[in-house]
């Protein structure tokens, strides 16, 4: 198991749960964070030079765990660890056969909200694991995963004589470069469905843009932040836009309750088949230009596959509220304030947001 630092909350106790797994044999690696690059340079760099070096002694917290009730104390160097807002965010169960990315993370909190996974069995499986071994190496060196994956043995799996459905992988700034790619490449009269926990990165609402200038077509749905940011102002500077130009971009904010929208999905409907991205990969900077670890699946399949008419339906239900009231109209949730648009502005540039 390769698995973020917030499961010790930064190295402030040793996880119970995780040390009966170790007992029963599990190997487990805590990603050190430290490795990855730092997207909020003003706040790490400080940190890095006057904090990391005195260390982080573990099990000897005695502050309130500031975001899990009921865990074990935090010291406060965890706390200011953990401001430097990296994480191993990639979201992957697999074996030597089969293969799942979701958009959840398997924690209580996340139980409750709404997700989607994509379950697969191909030889691209070995490259997803030998992807994984770079990550291996860079997990703290006291943990029994000892920075190394074992080598495995894909060889049975067979190769699909599909030629309508094809599966490629990315990992971390990959993701966003592909995306861009794909974005830039539509053209007019096709249509692109977005549903995303977060809308910030600058580059992607640009390309969406463009996209919107050449006759694309838009349909996206957004997590219901009540704070406003990042959907809200993203939406908005979108929307105004739209209706500036008489651009075909529409938004719905998914109905949440406790939970959230957690999805992180994007499909291009060409004439011939449908593209769809799904993994840990929310449209922010954080998550698309190379800071996090994060991985996505891209699937490119013609209309008359099952999991073609699967995506398509999932849209379909929760964009025109079939079943229930999934989705909420845009104007009855906006905030188009320019104060909100400046302040997403500069959190997103800086990375000072939660997102």
């Amino acid at each position: 198991m390769i698995l973020d630092e917030s499961n010790t909350f930064y190295g402030a106790f040793d996880n119970k749960t995780h040390k009966k797994l170790e007992e029963a044999g599990v190997k487990i690696g805590y990603v050190d964070l430290t490795k990855l690059r730092d997207p909020m340079l003003v706040y790490s760099a400080p940190w890095r030079l006057f904090i990391q070096p005195f260390g982080n002694p573990k099990n000897r917290g005695k502050t309130k765990n500031p975001i899990y009730e009921g865990t074990d104390k935090v010291t406060i160097r965890s706390i200011l660890r953990a401001l430097n807002a990296k994480a191993n965010h990639r979201k992957l169960i697999m074996n030597e056969t089969t293969a799942m990315l979701t958009s959840a993370n398997p924690h209580a909190e996340g139980s409750k909200h709404s997700n989607v996974a994509f379950k697969f069995s191909s030889p691209i499986i070995k490259e997803i694991y030998e992807g994984e071994k770079p990550a291996a190496k860079i997990t703290k060196k006291d943990g029994s995963l000892k920075q190394k994956l074992p080598d495995k043995d894909f060889s049975k799996i067979p190769f699909s004589k599909n030629d309508k459905l094809k599966l490629q992988y990315f990992t971390n700034g990959a993701t966003a470069k592909d995306i861009s790619q794909e974005l830039k490449n539509t053209q007019f009269g096709e249509k692109v469905i977005i549903a995303q926990f977060f809308l910030a990165d600058r580059g992607i609402i640009n390309d969406i843009r463009k996209a919107a200038r050449r006759g694309v077509k838009f349909e996206i749905i957004l997590n219901n932040s009540n704070a406003g940011l990042p959907n809200k102002a993203a939406a908005g500077e979108l929307m105004k836009y739209a209706r500036k130009h008489n651009y075909d971009i529409n938004i719905k904010f998914y109905n949440k309750g406790e939970e959230m929208y957690h999805v992180k999905m994007l499909s291009i409907l060409k004439n011939d088949y449908l593209i769809t991205y799904g993994g840990s990969t929310n449209f922010t900077r954080r998550n698309m230009r190379n800071f996090n670890l994060e991985n996505e699946l891209k699937i490119m399949s013609a209309y008359d596959q099952k999991i073609s008419k699967d995506i398509l339906d999932y849209y379909d239900r929760l964009w025109t509220n079939r079943d229930g009231e999934f989705t909420l109209p845009y104007d009855e949730h906006k905030n188009e304030k320019l104060m909100n648009d400046l302040l997403f502005r500069f959190m997103e540039m800086n990375g000072f947001g939660a997102f």
